[in-house]
């Protein structure tokens, strides 16, 4: 895990959308884009959208990279533990 990776999985413990990360790491977009996509290949974050049917976010069974920056994102178990191991 990089440097940048782990910043952003510093952030994800909780649901946070791409527009928050931006804005808290201070990257361009992309370079958090290409770490996002990282992340999610690795299994070590979950990507969600919001449903506005639903009025809440739904996880998305496997990554659909061409939603990169419209969607939130949070840790899983697995990048909690490489996360922490550190």
């Amino acid at each position: 895990m990089n440097d940048l990776e782990f910043q952003i999985m510093d952030e994800v413990y909780f649901l946070c959308s791409f527009q928050q990360l931006l804005q808290v790491i201070g990257c361009d977009e992309e370079k958090l884009n290409d770490s996002l996509i990282d992340l999610l290949k690795k299994d070590f974050i979950q990507q969600l959208v919001f449903d506005k049917d639903e009025k809440d976010y739904l996880k998305l069974e496997s990554p659909d990279f061409s939603r990169i920056k419209s969607a939130s994102y949070v840790a899983t178990k697995k990048g909690l533990l490489e996360h922490n191991s550190r």
